[in-house]
Formats: structure tokens, C-alpha cells, sequence
């Protein structure tokens, strides 16, 4: 550069010494350019461009002068160069002024280019224009000025302006990236997570979307409760913004999943009437067996009306609990004689009685596109007796269509079931014997009105009840 500076300078420059009447001008100053004190010369000068202080140039210039005599010939030339010098450092001070910007980044990412530093730590630390970042992140953007963002000097050497952001574009810069970190919902259910959201509000919204499913054109004011089948959670996280999910987003997912993660739950309060009966009155006899029963006197049935609570999944009926009763017509209890000696332990026979008093209205095998795994019989309300001896298994509502139910072993791998029952009279782990009453039939479960449902299994396959009976 040197070298380039002398040139332009013997160019321009021609003047006579009134002295000697010598004209210095291109002629004297190339073959200067051949002088071992020109090197000695740049070096000074190269000390001033690159940023040494004048006191070290001029320094420098003069040890020059000092050394080689004849180069005072040349000091007006060399006076004029200097003060060239000067104004191009000063120009070039000026222009990297200028030229000097600052880039900002988060986590390494360049996201932009600001002229004052100042511009990013002073958008990213206002409480209002947090708040303007978080609104168009869709989400509470967590930051950390000192790990998270960091803001680089750097030069722009280029003859077209350079575009620089304002406030809204740093703004806009932060909110949108997809690795900016985010507090975040995980949504649990009991069979894992379901979704990653925004806020309590998105995790609302998509409960709403959820219930809307099963629910839509209902009226929701008859539901006395309305929830969900597994106990719903969420947790709070540090999450990049690329990993939420809006409602809708989870919504449509689980819909195409079927929904098996969760099921929507309804109560239902309703009034219905039924025939009940009284409770017998027995009277035991230690000279009769258990299985031994007489009526003795016939009680009536009466007439009441049942508040229940009505329980659906996902639409379906799941089970039905009476809340309270209102006696419209009241029972007379029976007297009855039963046998309180004990028996040995039953061992299944493979002969069964009838489980009840009615005509068969469905027999066993196929029906409606699919096979009757047992037999229906005709009856309203009225008392169901256990088929055999055995040892109840299981009594209540699995919310698998056969409503409340009783599964008695009889051994042997002999095991009967009597489903839709309005109510069980006996508890698990029970043993009953051939003709004792254990519950009264109903309209539970799957069911197109009152009946009971009857079946024999043995080792667990459906068979023909009619050829047990």
C-alpha cells in the first residue's frame, strides 16, 4: 500500500528548488522507489495504518532522516505523503465507523444485525416487549440474556447500505424461531402422555374439543358430571417451541388414534319405577339342609320410585347406582323356612336348574350377525335362583354389556352367569346352593327390556344351557 501512496504522490507532484534549480517530480521519485531507505520508509508508514501511535511514526521517519542525509532533499515530498497518510488514516477511522455493526444470536444462531448493541439486551429485558415476544411465540418464552443471547462486533464492508433490524424485527426474530426454549403442559393420562401444549388455556380448549366428540347436540345440563375415564395431569416444562403442539393439532391425532388414550365419562341423575319386594322374613330350621326352602306365608310386591345415577363411556352405558327410593306402593315381606344345616362341599355335576320362572325368548347360538353365548328368558323383576352349588365368582357390572351380573364356579370347570340383573342379592366369595335365591332380574346393561340372560361355560367356553337345565 506503501509503495501504491509514493506513486500516486510522484504523480501528482513536480515543483523546481529555487536553490539548485533541479526539478524533483516522476523523474527523482521512481528511482527512489529503488532506495534501500524506502522499505525503512514503509515500515514507518505501515506502523501508522496499522493503528501505531504517531509519536512511533514520526519516530520512526526521523531515524530515517538521521541515518541517510540525502533524504532531507526529499523531506518537502515526504511532508506531503505524511500528510496524505494522515487523511486517509482519518478517512478510514471515519469509514470503519461506520461500517461497524453487530451481529446478535441465540444458542450460536445468527438471527439478525443491529448498530447498537444496546438494542437487543434493551427489547429482550422490557417487560413490555416481553410480553409482545411470548404473545407471538404462542407460548411464555424463557430467556437468559447472558446464556441464551449474545451479541457479536463485526464489520460490513459493502458499497449498498446494510438492512439492519429495529425493535419489531428482534422481536419477530426471537418469537418465531423454533428452537427458542418455552415453558410448556405435558398432558398425562394413565396410559402415558397425550400431547406437549402451550398453556392451562390450550390444555382446557383440548379437553373441550375431547368431551364435544362424544357429546355434540346434547344438552349438557343434564349431566350432572361430565369428566373423563383415566385421571388427566399436566406438568410444567423447559421445552424448544418446535415441540408444541396446539389443541387441535392433539385433537385431530387422537382422533385418528380412536381415542384409545381416554374415554369421556357422563353422570346422569333419572327417576324411573320399578316392583320391588321386601326382604324375607326367615325362619330357620337346624333339622333342614341350606339349600332348603318353604314359603311360608307370601308377601306382595310394591311399586317405588328409584333415583339412580346413570353412568356412560364415551356414549355407552357403563353402570347404574340407585341413589334413593320413594315408596309409591309398599311390599309385604314373606315368611319363609329355610334349612340351616350345612351341606359338604359342592362338586359340579354338569345338572342345572332353571334360573328363573319364564318362557325362553332367545336361544343359544347365532343371532344378529353374531353368536348368543346363552339363553334369555322371559321374566320382569322378578327372584333369580343360583342353577347349581357353587362359589360366586364375581357379582357387579364389568360395563361390558351384560349390566349387573353373577358368575358362580360349580367346579369341575363348570361355571354359569346371569346378566341384566336390577340387583344382586349375594357378595363374592359366597357359597350358594341349586335353587337359592341370589338376585333379581332387570334391564342392566345391553339390553332391549327386562329379561335375564343365562349361560354355562365349562372351562370357559359357551355352551348350550338347555342341555345342562
Amino acid at each position: 500500500m506503501t509503495r501504491e501512496v509514493f506513486a500516486h504522490v510522484a504523480r501528482l507532484t513536480s515543483f523546481r528548488s529555487k536553490a539548485n534549480g533541479v526539478i524533483f517530480g516522476r523523474s527523482v521519485l521512481s528511482p527512489l522507489a529503488s532506495f534501500a531507505t524506502l522499505a525503512t520508509l514503509e515500515a514507518g508508514f505501515r506502523k501508522i495504518l496499522s493503528g501505531a501511535s504517531g509519536r512511533m511514526a514520526r519516530d520512526s521517519i526521523r531515524g530515517v532522516l538521521a541515518r541517510k542525509p540525502y533524504v532531507r532533499v526529499y523531506a518537502p515530498l515526504i511532508s506531503i505523503g505524511a500528510a496524505a497518510l494522515c487523511g486517509i488514516l482519518l478517512f478510514s477511522s471515519l469509514m470503519t465507523r461506520d461500517l461497524t455493526y453487530y451481529e446478535y444470536s441465540y444458542k450460536g444462531k445468527v438471527l439478525g444485525v443491529v448498530k447498537d448493541e444496546g438494542d437487543v439486551y434493551r427489547t429482550v429485558s422490557r417487560p413490555e416487549t416481553r410480553a409482545t415476544i411470548n404473545e407471538r411465540a404462542g407460548a411464555a418464552v424463557v430467556l437468559d440474556d447472558d446464556e441464551n443471547i449474545e451479541v457479536k462486533k463485526v464489520i460490513k464492508l459493502t458499497s449498498s447500505e446494510v438492512p439492519v433490524d429495529r425493535e419489531d424485527d428482534i422481536i419477530t426474530n426471537i418469537a418465531t424461531l423454533g428452537d427458542v426454549n418455552v415453558v410448556g403442559r405435558v398432558v398425562h393420562t394413565g396410559t402415558g402422555e397425550i400431547g406437549t401444549l402451550a398453556s392451562e388455556a390450550e390444555v382446557d380448549k383440548l379437553l373441550d374439543l375431547m368431551k364435544e366428540r362424544w357429546l355434540e347436540g346434547e344438552d349438557l345440563s343434564k349431566y350432572s358430571e361430565v369428566g373423563f375415564t383415566d385421571e388427566l395431569t399436566t406438568d410444567e416444562i423447559t421445552t424448544a417451541r418446535k415441540n408444541l403442539e396446539t389443541a387441535d393439532e392433539v385433537f385431530d391425532r387422537l382422533s385418528r388414534a380412536s381415542f384409545a388414550a381416554i374415554g369421556v365419562r357422563t353422570v346422569e341423575i333419572l327417576n324411573y319405577d320399578e316392583e320391588y319386594e321386601e326382604t324375607p322374613i326367615y325362619i330357620d330350621d337346624d333339622e333342614r339342609y341350606e339349600d332348603y326352602e318353604l314359603v311360608a306365608t307370601p308377601g306382595a310386591t310394591g311399586l317405588r320410585t328409584v333415583t339412580a345415577e346413570y353412568v356412560r363411556v364415551n356414549g355407552e352405558f357403563s353402570e347404574q347406582t340407585p341413589l334413593s327410593y320413594e315408596v309409591i306402593r309398599p311390599a309385604t315381606a314373606a315368611s319363609t323356612i329355610r334349612g340351616t344345616k350345612k351341606l359338604s362341599k359342592p362338586i359340579g355335576s354338569g345338572k342345572f336348574a332353571r334360573p328363573a320362572n319364564g318362557a325362553v325368548t332367545s336361544p343359544f347360538g347365532p343371532r344378529w350377525g353374531r353368536v348368543h353365548e346363552g339363553i334369555d328368558i322371559d321374566v320382569n323383576y322378578a327372584p333369580v335362583y343360583a342353577a347349581g352349588d357353587g362359589k360366586v365368582v364375581y357379582t357387579g357390572n364389568k360395563g361390558d354389556g351384560y349390566g349387573v351380573m353373577i358368575a358362580i364356579d360349580h367346579g369341575e370347570g363348570f361355571e354359569t352367569i346371569y346378566g341384566h340383573l336390577s340387583q344382586s342379592s349375594v357378595n363374592i366369595g359366597d357359597e350358594v346352593y341349586k335353587g337359592q335365591r341370589i338376585a333379581t332380574s332387570g334391564n342392566t346393561g345391553r339390553s332391549t327390556g327386562a329379561h335375564l340372560h343365562f349361560e354355562v361355560r365349562i372351562d370357559g367356553a359357551p355352551r348350550n344351557p338347555l342341555k345342562y337345565l
